[in-house]
C-alpha cells in the first residue's frame, strides 16, 4: 500500500493516450498523482485499442519509468478491433467470437499483452452483440443469451489458456461493466467465468440516470461491488471508476470512489491516466480519500437486507433495488439465496430462479422476513405464491397522491399528500387474510401500496412498485418511512428522512450516512437497542437522543401485542454531498 493504509491507487492508460504520449508527459502525470493523491501504487498499460496501437519498444520504455518510481505495472486489454469485414456489423468495433478469423485475431493480440505483462485486466468491452448470418447459424433454436453466455464462457477460456502458454505466471483478470441488468445478453457470465479467471474487477461507474440512456442510480457504486464481493469471495480484485457524467459537479466522482471504498473495494482504479492531470479530479479526491481511509479502518463487515440477484436475472425490476438503495435502506445483493439471513428482498429478477418459490416458502415457515414486490408476486401468479398471500397483481393502472398507513402492529391510521401523483399497477386482495399497511387513496376507492402475511412463523410484505422507479421519490416521507422501518426489522438502525440518502450498516455498531439532497436538512436517525448516544467518529461530537418512540399500541381487543425493541430517536444536520460516520454508544 502506499499512502493509504486500507487500498490502493491505481490508474488505467489506454492506448490512444499512450500512442502520443511522451516520456515527459508520464513522468508529469506521475507527479500529478504524488502531489495530489500521494502516489500511485499500480498502473495498467493498454498497448493497444482498435487502431491505436503502441510499439513495444515504447511499450518497455513506458513499464521501466513506472517501474523506476516504485509503481506496479500491468496490462490492460480492450477487445475490440480494427479487423476489416464488411460482413461483420458490431457495436463498438468488438469481436465476433463466432468467426474463425476474428478468433485468431484475439488469440494472436492475448499473446502479445502476455509477453509483455505477468497480470493484465480485460476493459468492458469483453463481450458480444453480433447478430451476423454466422452468429444467427451458430445460434439455431436457441435465446441469444443462452447463446452468448454458452459462447463467452468458452471464449474466456480461451483468452486465459492463450495468455498462459505464452507466459504460465500471467494472470488474467476480468472487469465486469456496470450495466449488470444486460450482461446475460451480451455474454459476460460470472457465474462461470468468475473461476475461468484468475480475478475478476467491478465497475463502479454511476451514471446520471435521468439523463443518461443507462439507468444507474449512484447507490450502484456500493452495490455492485457488493454483488460481485459474494459473487466470488476473495477473488474481487478492485472498483473502477470513471469521470462520466461528472464534469459539471465532480462530487459525482468522488462519491464513486468513496463508495467503492465503503463497500470494502482493496484497490481503486482511476480512469484513464492521460485525462486527469491539471483536472481538479485529484486535488478534490485526495483530502476525501484521507478520511475515508481513517473511516475504512474502523468500519466492521458490511451489512443490509440480503438482495436475491441470480446469475443471469431477465425477469424484469431492471436496477430497482439500486433506486430503493437510495432511500436510505441499507442492502446486501448476493447472487445466491441467503436461507440464514435476517430478512431478504426479492425483486423480480429473483424469479430466474425456478426453486424461488419454494426457496421462499421454507425461508419464511422457518420464521424468516421477507418483503417482495409486486414484480415478483406477478411472475409467481401460478407458480406458488397463493399459498402465501391473497394478493394479486391485476390489469388496472391506478394513479393518486393520497396515501393511508395503518399498520396492523400499532393501530394508528394516518393520512398524508405526497408531492406528486404516483402510477402503478392496481392489487387485489382478500380482507383479513391479508392486510394493508398502506394504501393509495382515490376518490372512492384506494389500492394497497404495502401487504403483509404471516406464513409459518415469519412474515411476508408485499411492496407495490410504481411503474415509474422515480415515484419511489414521491412517496410522502411519512409512507417511506414505514417502507425503511419493516426493512429494519432485524437492523439496529433505520432513517426518517426524505428520498436520495444512503445508509452503510456495519457489524460493529458504525453506520455511514451520505446525502444526495440539494439542501440542508436535519433528518431522524432511529436506534434500536440500548443506545445512550451517538459518536461522530471523524469530529468526536456526539448526539443525545430527542426522544423514545412508543411501543405498538393494542388494535380492538386482541390479546398479542408484540413488544419491540427501545427506539431513540436523533436528529442530526446534513448538508449535500457530505456523509457522517457514527457509532452506537451504549
Amino acid at each position: 500500500m502506499g499512502l493509504y493504509k486500507n487500498f490502493k491507487i491505481a490508474s488505467y492508460a489506454h492506448a490512444q493516450y499512450l500512442v502520443s504520449a511522451t516520456e515527459e508527459d508520464i513522468v508529469r502525470q506521475i507527479d500529478y498523482f504524488d502531489a495530489y493523491l500521494g502516489g500511485l501504487d499500480k498502473i495498467y498499460l493498454e498497448p493497444f485499442r482498435g487502431e491505436h496501437r503502441l510499439s513495444e519498444e515504447k511499450a518497455k520504455r513506458f513499464i521501466e519509468i513506472f517501474k523506476e518510481r516504485g509503481i506496479e505495472v500491468a496490462g490492460g486489454f480492450t477487445a475490440t478491433t480494427d479487423l476489416d469485414d464488411e460482413t461483420v456489423h458490431r457495436i463498438f468495433d468488438v469481436y465476433c467470437y463466432s468467426r474463425d478469423n476474428f478468433r485468431e485475431e484475439l488469440k494472436k493480440e492475448i499473446r502479445q499483452t502476455a509477453k509483455l505483462f505477468d497480470e493484465f485486466i480485460l476493459d468492458d468491452f469483453f463481450f458480444t452483440s453480433c447478430r451476423c448470418k454466422e452468429c444467427i447459424r451458430k445460434k439455431g433454436n436457441r435465446s441469444w443469451s443462452e447463446y452468448r453466455l454458452e459462447l463467452m464462457e468458452e471464449i474466456a477460456h480461451l483468452v486465459c489458456e492463450t495468455a498462459k502458454e505464452v507466459n504460465p505466471d500471467c494472470k488474467c483478470v476480468i472487469k465486469y461493466p456496470n450495466w449488470f441488468e444486460s450482461w446475460q445478453e451480451t455474454g459476460y457470465n460470472p457465474e462461470k467465468q468468475k473461476d475461468i479467471f484468475d480475478a475478476i474487477y467491478t465497475a463502479a461507474e454511476s451514471r446520471n440516470p435521468k439523463m443518461s440512456q443507462q439507468h444507474l442510480p449512484r447507490y450502484l457504486s456500493y452495490s455492485l461491488f457488493r454483488y460481485l464481493e459474494n459473487a466470488a469471495p476473495g477473488k474481487n480484485n478492485g472498483a473502477w471508476v470513471d469521470n462520466g457524467d461528472s464534469s459539471n459537479n465532480i462530487n459525482w466522482y468522488a462519491e464513486q470512489v468513496l463508495l467503492a471504498v465503503y463497500a470494502g473495494a482493496k484497490e481503486i482504479c482511476l480512469f484513464g491516466f492521460g485525462g486527469l492531470t491539471d483536472s481538479p479530479y485529484l486535488p478534490m479526491l485526495g483530502c476525501q480519500l484521507r478520511l475515508a481511509d481513517e473511516d475504512r479502518s474502523r468500519m466492521g463487515k458490511p451489512q443490509g437486507v440480503s438482495v436475491y440477484h441470480p446469475f443471469n436475472a431477465d425477469c424484469g425490476e431492471d436496477q430497482l433495488y439500486n433506486y430503493v438503495g437510495m432511500l436510505g435502506i441499507p442492502l446486501e445483493p448476493t447472487p445466491f439465496f441467503d436461507e440464514k439471513a435476517d430478512s431478504i428482498f426479492l425483486t423480480a429478477s429473483a424469479c430466474k430462479d425456478p426453486q424461488v418459490m419454494d426457496k421462499l416458502k421454507n425461508y419464511v415457515a422457518d420464521g424468516g422476513h421477507a418483503i417482495v414486490t409486486s414484480g415478483f408476486v406477478k411472475n409467481m401468479q401460478g407458480r406458488g405464491i397463493e399459498d402465501m398471500t391473497s394478493a394479486r397483481v391485476t390489469e388496472k393502472v391506478v394513479s393518486g397522491d393520497y396515501f393511508c398507513t395503518d399498520p396492523y402492529i400499532g393501530d394508528r391510521r394516518e393520512f398524508f399528500h405526497g408531492p406528486a401523483a404516483i402510477t402503478m399497477h392496481g392489487m387485489d386482495y382478500k380482507t383479513n387474510a391479508t392486510w394493508s399497511d398502506a394504501e393509495m387513496i382515490t376518490e372512492y376507492c384506494n389500492y394497497p401500496v404495502w401487504l403483509r402475511d404471516d406464513y409459518g412463523q415469519g412474515e411476508l410484505y408485499i411492496w407495490n412498485i410504481p411503474d415509474n422507479y422515480s415515484d419511489l421519490y414521491r412517496f410522502p416521507v411519512e409512507v417511506a418511512d414505514l417502507f425503511r422501518k419493516n426493512f429494519a426489522k432485524n437492523q439496529r438502525v433505520y432513517l426518517e428522512a426524505e428520498d436520495h440518502y444512503n445508509l452503510f450498516l456495519y457489524d460493529n455498531d458504525t453506520f455511514l450516512v451520505r446525502s444526495y439532497r440539494e439542501y440542508r436538512e436535519y433528518i431522524k436517525i432511529v436506534v434500536k437497542g440500548e443506545c445512550s448516544r451517538l459518536a461522530d467518529l471523524r469530529s468526536g461530537k456526539t448526539y443525545e437522543p430527542v426522544s423514545v418512540k412508543d411501543q405498538p399500541d393494542q388494535r380492538f381487543d386482541v390479546a398479542y401485542v408484540p413488544k419491540g425493541a427501545k427506539e431513540s430517536v436523533f436528529e442530526i444536520y446534513f448538508s449535500p454531498g457530505t456523509e457522517q460516520f457514527l457509532q452506537i454508544l451504549p
